[in-house]
């Protein structure tokens, strides 16, 4: 995390092409436990500039990550599973403050989320580049992103993952995570934002299809 100023809470980077991205545009999203606690970060909001770096460093990606065996990935997903396990309190933890879960709901979560990692279905054909969105009124917004995401590496596919604020810290967490358990840069890569931002995304993958 970055510190805008020394009174300011930090801001969370995008996670771009296997690397921590600051890209401060017009819009920041404050982070706040729906407790009403002090705002614990600020999260930037992926604009169209973002979303065509992003969607470069997936498209240059995807070719040589489709290619390997399946249980290769498969692996990747595996050593992923258990860094993740590694780290479950931390995870807990940062549900518990930006999403407002209780313990027991957090480790929970995190559990699920682990178990997507392991529990794989048969490949099945995907988008060479995947956008993953938040759903709306999710109530396992982390385990469920992990899910989808899980799905969409196992199929050989890039992902684009966008968050939703309350899950932006474990989720870039958990892109640091993949890095060190061998998912290769621009497979996975992780923006924050709402609706423009998805929008956004779209545009900038239909453009690098067309």
């Amino acid at each position: 995390m970055f510190a805008l100023s020394p009174d300011a809470p930090p801001a969370l980077p995008f996670w771009i092409d296997g690397r921590a991205v600051l890209s401060l545009g017009e819009r920041l999203v404050d982070v706040q436990n729906p407790r009403q606690e002090p705002v614990l970060r600020r999260v930037p909001v992926c604009d169209a500039a973002v979303a065509q770096r992003a969607v470069a460093a997936a498209c240059a990606a995807q070719p040589a990550w489709a290619a390997l065996d399946p249980a290769l990935r498969q692996g990747v997903l595996a050593a992923l599973a258990t860094a993740l396990a590694g780290y479950a309190p931390h995870f807990a933890r940062l549900l518990g403050e930006d999403a407002g879960l209780t313990a027991t709901a957090a480790a929970e979560d995190v559990a699920r989320a682990e178990q997507a990692l392991l529990a794989l279905p048969a490949p099945a054909p995907l988008s060479p580049v995947c956008a993953l969105l938040p759903a709306a009124d999710d109530p396992a917004p982390f385990s469920d992103a992990v899910r989808r995401l899980a799905m969409a590496l196992n199929a050989g596919s890039a992902v684009l993952l966008l968050s939703s604020p309350c899950v932006a810290a474990p989720l870039l967490a958990l892109a640091e995570l993949a890095a060190r358990s061998g998912v290769p840069a621009g497979v996975f890569n992780l923006v924050h934002g709402d609706a423009m931002s998805a929008r956004a995304l779209q545009a900038a993958i239909g453009d690098s299809a067309g």
